[in-house]
């Protein structure tokens, strides 16, 4: 059998493409036991984002193109002619389509440089792999394998680290000047899906209060029910300024909301209590003349974009790092994948059992007379001989391009320890 992966993403198709070869998680479910049945695949898995649609699989038989069988099962299954958008696919085999999938895991091939979200993603394509028993020993071996890629390039390089959207560096600003947000309380004006995604890092961040108001009371009820929240009507906002720590603003307004005589009051009845304020609307909400107010932090959407730069050049420093860890890890599966046939197997076995045999008859040598040693030696041979024998002609019925045989053969790998032996036959 031999990987291969098939599919399209945002680097080399439009989102119009794209959509039109998405799928729902139902739609893979019913995709992968298609394939299943199908056979040319042995086993199979579809990562579809709204980045990317990717099938990954092991190609049954030496007589099936692997590349044309999914660009076919692609345009059968979402009834659309792909063959005038042929340019839209890659194709990638062995080693590149395991080094493929490590890059995706570890964020390397995702729109922002670092994602951690591609990850789950992952994850639940194998779930549903599973769940249409789809998979077998290569995939899952290879699926957990990419965990361990995507947890390794996260915790030890920076890859992720830092504010990549304006509503995570919103986020990041606020903890910088307060630190432990869970004692501090905020207010969201208006429901734009900017504001929103903000709030929602702010409950992430355990946020200990979280308000939310809109001109039009009942979308601030709706997203208050959705964030665990409270909604506020519009007009009661002034009272909500003198309580809160944080401020997010995201309407439509085309004059400023809150003018700089306005947040002096505010600040007044404060007793100028530091008060963060992250104005994420154009026209901007608030007059930037209130920065200059004692203890208030204006922050603008340039501002935050600034921010999300330079987090974002950090992490692109990171990415020889990633890609050492990658191509470690892919040499080490292929030194697993390649330990599956039968023949290294065997030499492995014999190499394991012979140094068995030697270092028992010389820690044991000093109980036998010199003149027994030459026959002993004949008879532990011939012993161990007879019981190779035996095991080796189990491991070549093994042999097979199945599902089964490959499992029994990782398990006689793994029972006597051959990894070692394995990996000196290879070198």
């Amino acid at each position: 059998m031999d990987l291969i992966v098939t599919g399209v993403n945002h680097k080399t198709a439009p989102i119009e493409f794209r959509e039109k070869i998405s799928f729902s998680r139902s739609e893979i479910l019913n995709a992968l036991k298609e394939i299943k049945k199908e056979n040319s695949l042995k086993e199979s898995l579809i990562l579809s984002t709204c980045n990317r649609t990717e099938i990954y699989g092991c190609v049954n038989t030496n007589e099936v193109n692997g590349e044309e069988y999914i660009k076919n099962f692609i345009r059968k299954f979402k009834k659309i002619d792909t063959s005038t958008n042929n340019q839209y696919f890659y194709t990638l085999n062995s080693e590149e389509a395991v080094r493929h999938l490590f890059k995706v895991a570890s964020g390397l091939d995702s729109m922002i440089v670092g994602e951690s979200q591609i990850l789950g993603q992952v994850k639940e394509a194998y779930a549903l792999s599973c769940e249409a028993k789809a998979n077998g020993i290569i995939l899952n071996k290879l699926l957990h394998w990419t965990f361990r890629v995507g947890k390794r390039a996260r915790t030890e390089t920076e890859i992720g680290i830092g504010a990549v959207s304006v509503s995570s560096a919103a986020t990041e600003l606020a903890q910088k000047i307060f630190k432990d947000l869970s004692k501090r309380s905020a207010l969201l004006i208006g429901a734009g899906e900017t504001g929103e995604l903000t709030a929602q890092h702010l409950k992430e961040k355990e946020i200990g209060e979280l308000y939310i108001t809109n001109r039009t009371f009942k979308k601030a009820e709706v997203l208050a029910r959705k964030l665990k929240a409270k909604a506020i009507p519009f007009e009661n906002m002034e009272e909500i300024f003198k309580r809160v720590d944080v401020i997010i603003s995201s309407t439509s307004s085309k004059e400023y909301l809150i003018t700089a005589d306005y947040m002096k009051k505010i600040m007044n009845f404060r007793n100028y209590q530091p008060l963060f304020i992250i104005d994420i609307s154009v026209p901007r909400d608030f007059d930037p003349k209130i920065n200059k107010i004692y203890n208030v932090f204006l922050h603008c959407i340039d501002d935050l974009q600034k921010i999300v730069d330079k987090n974002l050049e950090k992490r692109k420093g990171e990415i020889p790092k990633v890609l050492a860890i990658i191509e470690e890890e892919v040499k080490k599966f292929f030194q697993w994948y390649r330990s599956l046939k039968v023949t290294p197997i065997i030499k492995g076995l014999q190499r394991k059992i012979e140094e068995i045999r030697i270092s028992e008859l010389k820690k044991n040598r000093k109980y036998f007379k010199e003149e027994d040693w030459k026959n002993l030696e004949l008879l532990t041979k011939s012993m161990m001989n007879k019981l190779f024998h035996i095991t080796m002609i189990k491991i070549k019925e093994f042999n097979e391009d199945s599902q089964m045989g490959l499992l029994r053969l990782d398990t006689v790998r793994e029972i006597f320890g051959l990894e070692e032996y394995l990996e000196n036959e290879e070198n």
